[in-house]
């Protein structure tokens, strides 16, 4: 970390994450694991370089851990991966592609000053052409996963139609600022207090496939032993024709 760089509380879900990690046998536990596959191939030159381009716009790839005394931080540097490889499995087998992916997805990842992000472009054994990575959620959740490989593939697009690049996300360190803002403030503890008071509620009514029951019915035996033996009977011949 260079001298003079602005460090970062971790928010609250990233010390849950944090957390898991550092009590789990498995520090694999936090990997965020996705791969999608197009269906059809292609232009994996053109798709590598969409790759690269959407890593350079995301700062979240950026994001490091560094311990600071006993506390840790974390900062923004260079948008670098772990690993960015190219995987041609056309001659290979779907077992073969799938115990790859296993193995890449159950591998620790560093985090003390080091990228938190492996990236794979795939080609299948039916030539349909994939990405697959392995993003730490330290760093991502799933939904920003999701967006990240939807802006990979918009960009791949605009460079296959020599169009524009799609609009750049916001950026997660303006993001980051305010989740800590929030952490701690007036709001939080109005919220906080809010719960507090629905948590202390009756159970609600729910919506049953007869009407509106109380969930009570079923605490007295438990659900999973006095299940509604009308509505099984009711819909056994029918599972029965199946």
């Amino acid at each position: 970390m260079v001298e003079g760089t602005t460090t970062y509380p971790l928010s609250s879900s990233q010390q849950t994450l944090f957390l898991a990690r550092k009590f789990s046998l498995h520090k694999s536990v936090i990997n965020g694991v996705t791969f999608v596959i197009l269906r059809s191939s292609l232009d994996m030159d053109n798709l590598f370089m969409a790759l690269r381009i959407a890593i350079e716009r995301w700062d979240a790839v950026g994001i490091r851990m560094v311990r600071e005394g006993k506390t840790v931080k974390q900062y923004f540097t260079e948008r670098v991966y772990e690993s960015l490889v190219v995987k041609d499995f056309s001659k290979g087998t779907f077992s073969e592609m799938e115990e790859f992916f296993k193995k890449e997805a159950s591998r620790k990842m560093q985090i003390y000053n080091k990228p938190m992000a492996r990236f794979y472009l795939i080609t299948t054994p039916k030539g349909e052409s994939g990405i697959y990575s392995v993003i730490s959620h330290l760093i991502m959740d799933s939904w920003a996963i999701s967006f990240f490989y939807k802006d990979v593939l918009d960009i791949y697009y605009s460079l296959m139609n020599a169009r524009p690049f799609p609009k750049e996300m916001r950026s997660y360190e303006s993001v980051l600022k305010k989740e800590l803002e929030y952490s701690g403030s007036v709001r939080e503890k109005s919220d906080i207090a809010f719960w507090e008071e629905e948590f202390k509620k009756p159970e609600p009514f729910y919506t049953h496939v007869n009407g509106q029951e109380k969930r009570e019915r079923y605490k007295k035996g438990g659900i999973n032993r006095k299940f509604d033996m009308e509505m099984s009977s009711r819909f056994a011949p029918s599972w029965k024709k199946t």
